[in-house]
């Protein structure tokens, strides 16, 4: 019997390939059934069910946390964790607006992965950097305390992702990792392991020739103290937000984007000293000029 439970699963196109003897020769047609028929789990259906339920204790760190402002507290901190050393490196004031409508970026948008090589200028790709994943002017006071707004919607305003810049073919910035720090819009350079690009994504991305790639990292504490077992859900939706922010803005700059979870993940958490346990590297995006 079907567990009346996962109901929604099903659509007209579901189809059963159900041989529960053998688990050594599966592929994803056959997972999926086994899991509709209760022959199997996966921890991503295991996530989405437990969705289904808000826990006790979810609860509780919530109301806590409203309660003690905590949210603009964080916020109006944040600007001092930033670095600045001789690793930091300040990026040109960006541009005050973007020049085209919201409506012919949303035409304009689509994936590309293959690029010219051509070096895009500083003043473009700092611009980029800010309305992508940059402060805004928006500030909002709650008491004593200020929250500053970015250009994209965070739960609590906990803001637990941050971006990775690779850097391959940007005006006067060398080859390589880079941190972008949001309030003070500078690159903190980043000690990484030698590298090979070409392992960067699982294929069919010109490494090569793309003019810098964006890496998405989820720092989990950051929200799991007030949101528990919705902070995945909340994190997922955010940095969709951010990678929609990162294509309509390179469209805006005559560039193409792709984003990418066909990425290392192993690799390249191992090559940027992320742990894999609080931090994790959730998704990617490319940026070029078009071929």
């Amino acid at each position: 019997m079907i567990d009346i439970k996962n109901k929604g699963l099903l659509n007209e196109f579901t189809s059963f390939d159900i041989d529960p003897r053998n688990k050594t020769n599966k592929d994803n047609h056959r997972i999926f059934s086994n899991v509709l028929m209760g022959l199997d789990n996966t921890p991503m259906f295991s996530y989405l069910r437990n969705l289904n339920t808000i826990h006790f204790q979810d609860l509780k760190s919530m109301t806590e946390y409203n309660n003690t402002n905590y949210a603009p507290l964080k916020s109006e901190a944040m600007p001092l964790s930033e670095i600045n050393d001789l690793n930091t490196l300040s990026l040109p004031r960006p541009a005050r607006k973007i020049r085209r409508s919201i409506s012919s970026l949303l035409n304009a948008r689509k994936s590309v992965r293959e690029f010219s090589g051509r070096i895009i200028s500083l003043k473009d790709f700092s611009t980029i950097l800010h309305f992508a994943f940059g402060v805004s002017k928006r500030i909002t006071s709650y008491g004593e305390t200020k929250s500053y707004g970015r250009y994209f919607p965070s739960g609590g305003g906990l803001y637990p992702i941050y971006a990775v810049v690779f850097v391959n073919k940007v005006e006067d910035i060398p080859a390589g990792f880079y941190k972008y720090q949001p309030y003070s819009h500078t690159l903190q350079k980043l000690n990484t392991k030698s590298y090979q690009q070409s392992k960067f994504f699982a294929g069919g991305i010109d490494t090569k020739n793309l003019n810098f790639a964006i890496f998405y990292i989820y720092t989990i504490n950051k929200t799991y103290l007030k949101y528990g077992e919705l902070s995945l859900a909340n994190s997922l939706i955010e940095v969709g937000c951010m990678a929609e922010n990162f294509d309509l803005v390179t469209k805006a700059y005559g560039l193409g984007s792709c984003d990418v979870a066909g990425i290392d993940k192993q690799y390249l958490e191992n090559l940027l000293y992320i742990d894999g346990v609080n931090q994790v590297l959730v998704l990617s995006s490319i940026c070029g000029d078009e071929k």
